[in-house]
């Protein structure tokens, strides 16, 4: 769910699935990067879409060369030899619908 911060930026608060691990992910766009904290560890992130589903992210000094493709509601990251299947929820969403659940909330 994006919000808008108090400086005006789109600010997302997002719950990410990778195998059996789950990470709490919050992005803010900060001029032309993005600020990404995952589980508590905040980076600075330049992402610049190449072609089609690749896309170039730089990091700590690093560079990696990334393809994204969805499919229905999961989405295949690859990295070199590396792929990763991850499902993504809106964890402001998932923490309203915990509270109805439990009989806490509209």
């Amino acid at each position: 769910m994006a919000v808008v911060g108090s400086e005006g930026v789109e600010a997302l608060k997002i719950r990410v699935k990778a195998g059996d691990h789950e990470y709490d992910v919050d992005v803010e766009r900060r001029d032309a990067l993005f600020r990404v904290t995952v589980d508590g560890v905040t980076r600075l992130v330049d992402v610049h879409k190449l072609e089609a589903d690749f896309c170039s992210i730089l990091t700590d000094g690093r560079s990696f060369e990334v393809s994204v493709e969805r499919t229905g509601n999961l989405y295949h990251v690859r990295h070199g030899a590396t792929q990763r299947t991850v499902t993504l929820t809106d964890a402001t969403r998932r923490g309203r619908d915990d509270l109805r659940a439990a009989g806490h909330g509209p």
